[in-house]
């Protein structure tokens, strides 16, 4: 992991580097919206989906962004993570840790590969024809109760 000086972030641009780098150089409290589609741990026959030896490392890996986007989020800000159905419920409760999840989007997906080999290990479960969104916001983000918050991060009422 490298450190990004901040005067190299230029708003309105394309930057093509690593995320956590990039959070890293933000401001606090400067984004407004983040939609972010990470890696999603051994779905895609791929080297960058498979570079975490459990679930756990992946979570902890994630957790690290997290923490970075809760940090530059803006207290009336969101957040759309992307999710697979295999771990969509770990990220849920991972990113309730750092937001107020308010929802969970479903992207059913009406085309896509439906050719399984004849093995048994690719008929143990149902087609994965959908992808969840999760959809969270800063905690606090429209109540006056501050005392809610897991830091001082969220202060929209201030």
């Amino acid at each position: 992991m490298y450190l990004l000086p901040p005067e190299t972030i230029r708003p309105n641009t394309i930057h093509q580097l690593d995320a956590l780098a990039l959070l890293r150089a933000l401001p606090s409290g400067s984004v407004s919206l983040i939609a972010t589609d990470p890696p999603y741990n051994g779905v895609k026959d791929e080297a960058w989906d498979n570079q975490w030896r459990d679930d756990r490392a992946y979570l902890d890996w994630l957790s690290l962004h997290l923490a970075e986007m809760r940090r530059v989020l803006k207290p009336n800000g969101s957040l759309y993570l992307f999710a697979s159905p295999r771990m969509a419920a770990r990220v849920e409760v991972l990113v309730s840790e750092y937001f107020n999840v308010l929802n969970q989007i479903v992207w059913y997906k009406t085309t896509g590969n439906r050719n399984w080999a004849a093995d048994k290990e690719s008929i143990r479960s149902f087609l994965p024809n959908t992808e969840r969104v999760i959809f969270a916001e800063q905690y606090g983000a429209d109540s006056p109760y501050q005392g809610a918050l897991i830091d001082g991060n969220s202060t929209y009422w201030n």
